[in-house]
C-alpha cells in the first residue's frame, strides 16, 4: 500500500499520507516515518513543511507519467 503513494496527485501526497498514517499497523509506522522523512516531507503543527528533502515528489511521483502515456489503437 505505501507504494501506491507514487501514484497520487502531487497535490493530494500530504491526504494520502495521512491516510494510511491512519490505516497502517503501528509494526509499519517506522517504514511511514522514513518515507515522510526522506520523500514525502513532514507537515508542522500549521500544515506547513520542515523542509526540503533529498527526494521531492516532482523526483518520484508517477501520476503525471502514467495519465501521458496511456494510449491505445482503439477507434
Amino acid at each position: 500500500m505505501i507504494i501506491t503513494i507514487a501514484f497520487v496527485y502531487i497535490n493530494n501526497i500530504d491526504t494520502a499520507n495521512d491516510s494510511l498514517d491512519e490505516y497502517l499497523p503501528e509494526e509499519l509506522q517506522p517504514l511511514l516515518e522514513w518515507l515522510e522523512d526522506n520523500y514525502v516531507e513532514r507537515l508542522n503543527r500549521n500544515r506547513r513543511r520542515w523542509g526540503p528533502t533529498g527526494f521531492p515528489p516532482s523526483i518520484w511521483n508517477l501520476n503525471e507519467r502514467v495519465l501521458n502515456s496511456i494510449r491505445t489503437q482503439n477507434k
